[in-house]
């Protein structure tokens, strides 16, 4: 693929008055897990070694950017040999990204990304459920356009489709679009944004057979048409803030051929909701000359493989201190809570955790990392609670070759 991307560019004459940088990365984890799957009953704990090479691709021009980064993660367990991802498959995360400015008051990116994840860490901190074996497919482009030194405007299209391995779950295809519009004060601190949105979600249950008077509907399509408005605050050189507050009216519509049973003596066929939901984030950050603070609270209606219109509330703080010139540390502690939108769901859960790093660079390109973190999920539907403790120590090496 190197051989390929460089020979391309360069027979292209795309490489021309640019500059490319390949980067190379190899990274060794020992990690120690006692609790893999994150259940109420620690039936999985083992230590696990973590190969991950990885590659980044950079190649840039006065006006365009193209970056690629791609890595995976070669996984084998101390005793739990059949969880090795070695022979199977591999947990693999790879992007691309590229970047034109296509006028002097006008670009556009176009992103797009595929992950796939064995573990249930990428599910849980995107919806707050409790999911494995997920594959993720993203696509995302973005115009900007500005009209005056105080007047932009910025269109977003976006796409993902979500595969699982478990048939108990429902992929999902989602899209939508977003429309803001921009003004920027006189003393360029204060920016005003105000955008509107569409956005659809259709979720497919493989293999679903109602058991008895109890079984819920899995399936249906979301949609649901949104505004938000808010701003973007420099208080400081060292402060800023970001508050953004809206709405959105949602329609779910189900599946006809699945029925939701509301009682023991009927059956009711419920074919539509139409549900009302705030949404909104807010961001401070704090950056010294030593230390970055972040605190940051979000509600957004995500789409998830138990519900397509899953609530989820969350908060995160993260703490960044350079201690040395070669030494630093970070504390990242996070809470959300999800819940279904729709009244004929029983979605309920919350999920935290706590984090501490630290990084030392032995010798350049070279980086050695500590970590303890602490998560806990509890599930208010079936009334179980797990705790999870993970330590691991990491080696990472890299280098850059420019072209």
């Amino acid at each position: 693929m190197i051989a390929f991307l460089i020979c391309g560019l360069k027979g292209a004459g795309l490489a021309s008055g640019g500059e490319l940088v390949l980067g190379t990365k190899i990274a060794i984890k020992e990690t120690y897990d006692d609790n893999i799957h994150l259940t109420e009953d620690h039936t999985l704990e083992d230590f696990i070694t973590i190969i991950t090479p990885q590659l980044n691709m950079s190649f840039e021009r006065e006006k365009s950017r193209l970056t690629l980064d791609t890595h995976a993660d070669i996984k084998k367990y101390f005793r739990e040999d059949d969880l090795d991802t070695t022979e199977k498959h591999y947990d693999l995360y790879s992007g691309l990204s590229f970047y034109k400015e296509i006028a002097p008051d006008a670009s556009h990116r176009f992103d797009v990304s595929f992950d796939r994840d064995t573990s249930v860490d990428s599910e849980l901190e995107a919806s707050g459920r409790l999911i494995n074996d997920r594959d993720l497919l993203k696509g995302t482009y973005i115009y900007n356009k500005w009209f005056s030194d105080v007047n932009r405007a910025r269109v977003t299209l976006n796409y993902q489709k979500a595969m699982y391995e478990d048939i108990a779950y429902m992929d999902y295809d989602a899209a939508g679009s977003f429309f803001e519009f921009g003004h920027g004060f006189q003393n360029e601190r204060v920016i005003m944004y105000g955008g509107l949105g569409y956005n659809y979600a259709e979720g497919e249950f493989d293999a679903y057979t109602p058991i008895d008077n109890t079984s819920e509907v899995k399936g249906g399509r979301i949609s649901y048409i949104g505004g938000i408005s808010g701003l973007t605050w420099n208080l400081s050189p060292l402060w800023n803030v970001d508050v953004f507050g809206g709405v959105k009216k949602i329609k779910i519509t189900y599946d006809p051929s699945l029925i939701l049973y509301l009682g023991t003596d009927k059956d009711v066929l419920v074919r539509q909701e139409d549900i009302v939901a705030g949404v909104g984030n807010i961001a401070i950050r704090r950056q010294g000359e030593k230390s970055l603070f972040t605190l940051r609270g979000s509600r957004d209606i995500v789409p998830s493989g138990e519900d397509i219109s899953i609530d989820k509330i969350s908060f995160n703080l993260n703490w960044h201190y350079d201690l040395t010139a070669f030494l630093n540390a970070d504390l990242n502690t996070a809470w959300s809570a999800s819940t279904s939108v729709s009244n004929y769901f029983t979605v309920d859960s919350e999920t935290c955790f706590f984090e501490m790093t630290c990084h030392y660079e032995l010798m350049e390109n070279f980086i050695v990392s500590m970590s303890f973190k602490q998560s806990w999920f509890f599930d208010h539907q079936d009334r179980t609670e797990a705790v999870r403790n993970v330590v691991f120590i990491n080696l990472d090496m890299g280098w850059d070759h420019y072209f």
